[in-house]
């Protein structure tokens, strides 16, 4: 069986909702196995400077509603074809979270001050790496969410990357 390799990121920083629901959602796919292979994180920044939690669930349905934008999946070999992910979003307004299997990874990262970033004093970039024990998700119903463990006191912005491959 053929497997086809892809990345998506968000095009420019993203305000993320206030809160804890998920600000990043990836759902499996009906027909084919996904191993998510990495998720990258860069550029947060926050009116003031914080840590911040950032925590990686599973989950056994989708999150819904809210404002998502949808990201463009990007074949890796120009051989490959479309995605069959059932979503590949980020949310700009916070979204009714689906149901949490658990929490599969937590970072602590310190979010920039606007004003600093703004000077080229970014943090880096903050990868979650899973090449060599890549996260499978069996089905549409299988995803994967990205958000806060507290709700940041300042608005956050911040840019998502992702590589994963369906066979």
């Amino acid at each position: 069986m053929a497997t086809n390799r892809y990345r998506a990121s968000t095009v420019a920083v993203v305000a993320m909702p206030a809160g804890t629901t998920p600000f990043f959602n990836m759902q499996g796919s009906a027909t084919q196995t996904v191993r998510v292979r990495s998720i990258v994180l860069s550029g947060l920044t926050l009116t003031a400077v914080a840590y911040l939690n950032v925590l990686l669930t599973k989950h056994s349905t989708a999150a819904s509603g809210g404002t998502p934008t949808d990201l463009v999946a990007i074949p890796i070999d120009s051989g490959h074809g479309a995605t069959t992910l059932g979503a590949l979003r980020v949310f700009t307004a916070a979204p009714t979270a689906g149901t949490e299997v658990g929490v599969l990874d937590s970072v602590r990262v310190l979010g920039q001050a606007t004003t600093a970033a703004a000077a080229g004093l970014l943090g880096p970039r903050i990868v979650l790496d899973f090449k060599e024990n890549p996260i499978i998700l069996r089905g549409i119903a299988e995803g994967l969410c990205l958000r806060f463990s507290a709700a940041p006191a300042t608005a956050v912005t911040m840019s998502v990357a992702v590589e994963w491959e369906e066979e």
